[in-house]
């Protein structure tokens, strides 16, 4: 049986963690759990570093009856999302080694060495490395495949380099060791989810990733489960709650439940029930009905929608127009809410939009998605290159490499 791991996603209204495993390219999730954290991470960054800390310290020991379960957790891989996130293609070459002139791991840690010593800026923290082609025989040619054993005079390869700012990551990983959990890896939300959704059937090769959270959504360009450009902004669930809230002056709580039971319709309603009653100022009762609901959730989505569309746009300006109509697939926590894709049909065709399909084992919820599909990113591309963050937190992007290639 695989070894199960445990994976951490830290976002701006809870901590999501799943345990599981890959098998035959399919995640298996053993068990799933959230608690929440609000206050303490914003618009995907923490806000408090020593607080999420000792948050994390109080549920680092899970104990679950009904699920007769008990652990604690030492180590774990950590999702980030992708606020701030660069990505940039390069290409690298260097002659072959090997005096038969056979390509072997050498070569390609000699390629991914030079790309390491590439100057970076001081504030951007180096996070991956995926190779995209390999290049032999002087450039004539090329292969998506290890090239090792090839017979060549050089080798080139043409990557992605994915960049984070570093205050960013630092924050997380400080987050982690003041809690006592060992991190093993890093990955990125929406690499997760391209891991997990190039495994189903019939679906797009090419496809624009929204990812709907608390405070923050992240709009991601994804082909091949590569994500090849990112862009976020400041609009998520949470606001819509507020604005419930603030309009029918009630708790947050109560309004988040209202959302949840009633969600969005564009229909016309035929019936118009009384969803909460509440006394003004002047202590006498307002009433709230359903088309009061729907009119604030229109407004919201109406404002969501224009600012959405906006970042596609920018997602894609370098893009040439008649490839900027790729598929929406919607996920994140905040999508959950009913006729969320129903309003979608007002920005594109809505054959073009589509949820993210819960073909998981063992999870049943959006919002375990990006860490499911963590589970899935290192089997599923074994050139991703990472950092050994659980033995070295200083291990080159090199020995890590050579060190993933060997086993």
């Amino acid at each position: 049986m695989n070894t199960p791991k445990v994976v951490i996603e830290l976002s701006g209204s809870a901590v999501k963690i799943v345990v599981g495993y890959a098998h035959h390219n399919k995640p298996i999730v053993l068990y799933a759990t959230t608690f929440m954290n609000q206050g303490l991470i914003e618009r995907g960054e923490i806000v408090d570093v020593k607080g999420l800390a000792t948050h994390l310290k109080n549920h680092i020991t899970i104990e679950d009856e009904a699920a007769r379960t008990r652990f604690s957790i030492s180590q774990a891989t950590l999702v980030l999302p992708p606020t701030g996130l660069i990505v940039y293609e390069d290409t690298k070459r260097t002659s072959v080694t090997s005096n038969v002139k056979q390509i072997s791991r050498i070569d390609i840690t000699n390629v991914i060495n030079m790309m390491c010593n590439n100057k970076q800026d001081p504030g951007a923290y180096l996070l991956d490395i995926v190779p995209l082609l390999y290049y032999v025989n002087n450039l004539n040619n090329k292969t998506d495949k290890s090239p090792i054993g090839y017979l060549s005079t050089s080798l080139a390869i043409k990557a992605l380099i994915y960049t984070l700012p570093r205050r960013i990551v630092e924050s997380y990983k400080m987050a982690l060791s003041l809690a006592g959990i060992r991190l093993q890896k890093i990955t990125l939300a929406p690499i997760g989810i391209a891991s997990l959704l190039a495994q189903e059937k019939d679906f797009p090769p090419v496809y624009i990733y929204v990812d709907i959270g608390a405070d923050l959504t992240s709009i991601s360009l994804i082909s091949k489960r590569n994500v090849f450009a990112s862009t976020s902004f400041e609009m998520g669930g949470r606001l819509l709650t507020h604005d419930i809230a603030n309009a029918f002056s009630i708790k947050l709580e109560e309004a988040e439940k209202l959302k949840r039971r009633y969600g969005y319709t564009t229909r016309k309603l035929s019936f118009n029930p009384v969803v909460i009653e509440t006394p003004n100022e002047a202590g006498e009762t307002e009433t709230y009905h359903l088309s009061d609901l729907n009119e604030l959730m229109k407004a919201y989505l109406d404002r969501y929608l224009e600012a959405l569309s906006k970042n596609i746009d920018h997602l894609m300006a370098g893009y040439p127009e008649d490839k900027r109509q790729y598929p929406i697939i919607v996920g994140g926590g905040a999508s959950r809410l009913a006729g969320l894709l129903d309003a979608f049909k007002a920005l594109r065709n809505k054959d073009d939009i589509r949820a993210v399909p819960l073909t998981v084992v063992g999870v049943r919820h959006q919002k375990y998605l990006n860490a499911v599909g963590a589970l899935l990113a290192d089997d599923n591309n074994p050139d991703v290159l990472q950092y050994n963050l659980a033995k070295n937190p200083n291990t080159s992007r090199t020995s890590a490499l050579d060190k993933k290639m060997k086993s």
